[in-house]
């Protein structure tokens, strides 16, 4: 049997065709610098129907965060991505993060009078729905859906986002909702649709490490008395690989090693906006190929894997077998509906403008304009309308005589409108701070030459936030610094916050140290004793780190720190600016 995967992933409400400067790895995927505008909900309608028209088994998944990043979201809060998505068939979408930007009851009532699809949540736990002030989201999400397709039975399970929804691992938080160990939730899913499906499918915002780990398994670290059940149970038991305090003390921390998942066949993945292709081939723990798709974001791409599936020929608790596959990722340009005019492209070299400026090449722009779906066009109409007369998106904000980039891609740290945008902030009238800092995927777009209107600064600035003022003492301000440090080590050092009005060194090969957790006694020689005191030349000196079970080496990440120019005064108060999204704790 052939089954046909449509994938979609973090739209970001780019329902509108929109300008940006492609990088390489754009273009390498197939995606032309002069046929702009991109993205669009009509193009992608289009294409979407004219690919279920070529398979014979299709099944159309969306990764989830399809809301936020483009006006018509600060306007509709996401009735338009979820009647469109609607409108298009899509079969189930796992629930992002940012589906709850304008808070949980929104996203509730969005999806109960809008959305005609599963949005499907296996690793949440949501709050009882019976409780007074309760968000009903258990009532408009599912940890899971089958679908019959032509006699295949496709079993597909959501694994929701944890990693950027900070405060979710607290009791009570605004989401109502208690996250999940994500190996467990899936394993518990997948044992309870193998014996009734033929494929498992994961459609996951979980992030791409995160995706891995689902099949390859990873080491976490736990209190004891939780871990235990797992550790001790027969099939697929926890692995402790270190003890964090008296071994056997049912409040010790463990570090584990949580098994990864056998039986799932596919993962079509989101949340970091990359595009594998070709997809990978991970082993899962019972020696089965598992494959793992990601297909970008902003609606540049619509993904296609093509799978070959053996099926049993006698019904039985075997899944079917993945026999072979392929994948494609098509771009969504003015050439969206001709591929031989993108090879027309690809086959030489263009200097700029050149290509767009050929009579065929405006006549193939055309014949793909007069394709697109139609039907969505009359539905973004009103919405369009809609935000052209609340926001006044063609008015002119400011000129921009070249191009301000949102990344630093030499050295990772501030970016140039990083550091307008900061600027900014700190010098504000009525704001006038020692500091700024924002964080930096707080910055969707660049700045890009020329006229400057507020469509370009909604792209840029989607998220509708404020400044507020903070007032911090220095070891307060030591801590933010860190924090920043331990944030950016984990997006390969590349700085996760923007600052004006000071400088520091993030170290994170001494964030990287840190998370070792190499066991420290103050009462025994101290950090001296404990500590590796090998190359410490530019580190931050060690400390014995008191914790709520183990005392363990730890030394600051962010060193070198100056607020305007002098020295951080671990006795000062700082006046600080900062958005909300920071100011509520990130």
């Amino acid at each position: 049997m052939r089954l046909s995967i449509l994938h979609t992933s973090d739209i970001h409400s780019r329902l509108i065709p929109y300008d940006f400067a492609p990088l390489k790895t754009d273009t390498d995927l197939g995606l032309i610098p002069e046929a702009g505008p991109f993205g669009g909900a009509t193009r992608m309608a289009a294409l979407l129907k004219r690919e279920r028209t070529r398979g014979d088994r299709v099944l159309h998944l969306d990764s989830g965060d399809c809301f936020q990043g483009a006006p018509i979201f600060n306007t509709n809060k996401g009735e338009a991505e979820f009647r469109f998505l609607s409108g298009v068939r899509l079969d189930a979408a796992v629930v992002g993060n940012h589906e709850f930007d304008a808070g949980a009851p929104n996203f509730v009532q969005k999806a109960r009078d809008h959305a005609l699809f599963p949005l499907l949540s296996a690793n949440y736990f949501w709050n009882d729905a019976r409780e007074s002030g309760n968000n009903g989201a258990s009532a408009v999400t599912s940890p899971y859906t089958i679908r019959m397709i032509k006699g295949l039975r496709v079993g597909v399970i959501g694994m929701a986002n944890i990693s950027s929804l900070n405060s979710i691992v607290e009791g009570g938080n605004s989401l109502q909702a208690t996250p999940l160990e994500q190996n467990e939730a899936a394993r518990a899913y997948v044992d309870l649709l193998r014996p009734v499906t033929d494929l498992i499918i994961i459609v996951s915002h979980l992030g791409l490490t995160e995706d891995q780990d689902l099949v390859l398994g990873y080491e976490g670290y736990y209190e004891y008395e939780a871990a235990r059940p797992f550790i001790l149970r027969e099939n697929n038991p926890w692995k402790i690989l270190e003890w964090r305090g008296e071994e056997g003390n049912l409040k010790s921390v463990v570090r584990v090693q949580i098994p990864g998942v056998s039986g799932i066949d596919v993962i079509m993945g989101g949340h970091l906006h990359v595009v594998l292709n070709p997809p990978q081939s991970i082993i899962d723990p019972s020696g089965r190929k598992v494959l793992l798709s990601h297909s970008g974001a902003f609606a540049k791409y619509v993904g296609r894997l093509d799978l070959v599936v053996k099926v049993p020929a006698e019904p039985s608790l075997d899944s079917a077998e993945l026999v072979s596959h392929d994948y494609h990722a098509m771009p969504l340009d003015a050439l969206w509906c001709n591929d031989a005019m993108r090879a027309y492209y690809q086959a030489s070299f263009w200097n700029p403008g050149q290509f767009a400026s050929q009579p065929k090449v405006r006549a193939a722009m055309e014949e793909c304009s007069n394709l697109e779906d139609r039907r969505t066009t009359d539905l973004m109409q009103n919405y369009i309308l809609d935000m052209d007369f609340n926001l006044q998106l063609t008015s002119i904000f400011s000129y921009a005589p070249s191009d301000v980039a949102r990344r630093n891609n030499s050295t990772g740290g501030d970016s140039p409108l990083g550091n307008l945008t900061a600027d900014s902030m700190r010098k504000r009238r009525r704001v006038e701070a020692e500091m700024a800092l924002t964080n930096s995927l707080g910055i969707r777009d660049n700045l890009y030459a020329g006229v400057v209107t507020q469509e370009a600064m909604f792209n840029v600035f989607p998220f509708e936030n404020t400044i507020n003022i903070m007032y911090l003492s220095g070891v307060e301000m030591q801590e933010l610094f860190n924090f920043v440090a331990e944030r950016s080590t984990e997006r390969g050092c590349v700085s996760q916050a923007q600052i004006s009005g000071a400088r520091f060194t993030m170290d994170c090969a001494q964030a990287q140290l840190n998370n070792l957790s190499i066991p420290c006694n103050p009462n025994d020689g101290g950090a001296a004793k404990w500590c590796p005191q090998q190359d410490r030349e530019g580190h931050a000196p060690w400390q014995c780190r008191e914790e709520d079970t183990l005392t363990r080496c730890w030394a600051d990440p962010a060193t070198d720190i100056q607020i305007n120019g002098k020295p951080l005064d671990p006795n000062g108060t700082y006046r600080i600016a900062v958005n909300d999204y920071i100011a509520k704790g990130g």
